[in-house]
């Protein structure tokens, strides 16, 4: 396994100038960047954020295809009226808008459904973007209503599963699922600050 190293941006892009990326067939290495700037390398991707290194700025511009993800986010979440910063909120912490996300647990595509959930609101293609999203929120709404509006235990339950939520009464005591609760929350304040804020 290749150690994973820190690389601030202008390094990255040394990097690439003097490193091309690999070739098809060759062993791949998968990067991505922090919200610091600092890049993340490894040759394998355990994490939902890593992706290949240089087939994103062959392929298509970045900058564009992240725009055209929060519109689609937009229509998707005022269609079925749920808050559309909400839904971004938790595409970040879940897959930090990398529509090809696969985690360890076998969770996919931007919103990280698990085939079971993705076959439950009729995702057929899950790493198609709308479909993934549609999916997501038809499940997050779902389990707001379930719920009682109650947004941390609607957030657990989209992380660990209705069952513990409701053995529980509140937000299980699983490390994961607390960390992913209070992630979305702060995320999803960020972006209502910065709406309010423009």
């Amino acid at each position: 396994m290749v150690e994973r190293v820190l690389i601030v941006p202008f390094l990255a892009a040394f990097l690439l100038t003097v490193f091309p990326a690999p070739q098809a067939g060759a062993g791949k290495i998968y990067q991505w960047e922090d919200s610091k700037g600092c890049v993340h390398f490894s040759n394998i991707p355990n994490d939902p954020r890593y992706r290949p290194w240089g087939e994103e700025s062959r392929s298509r511009n970045y900058l564009e295809e992240r725009r055209k993800l929060h519109t689609m986010v937009e229509k998707a979440g005022n269609k079925h009226r749920v808050n559309p910063d909400l839904i971004k909120a938790i595409i970040k912490v879940e897959s930090d808008f990398n529509p090809e996300a696969v985690s360890p647990k076998g969770a996919l595509g931007l919103m990280q459904l698990m085939p079971e959930t993705a076959r439950r609101w009729g995702v057929s293609r899950v790493f198609d973007p709308e479909e993934n999203v549609e999916g997501g929120i038809l499940h997050f709404k779902f389990l707001m209503e379930q719920f009682s509006h109650n947004l941390k235990k609607a957030l657990a339950a989209y992380n660990a599963g209705e069952q513990p939520v409701m053995r529980y009464q509140s937000i299980p005591p699983f490390p994961e699922t607390e960390n992913f609760v209070r992630s979305v929350i702060a995320e999803f304040k960020k972006l209502q600050a910065q709406r309010y804020k423009n």
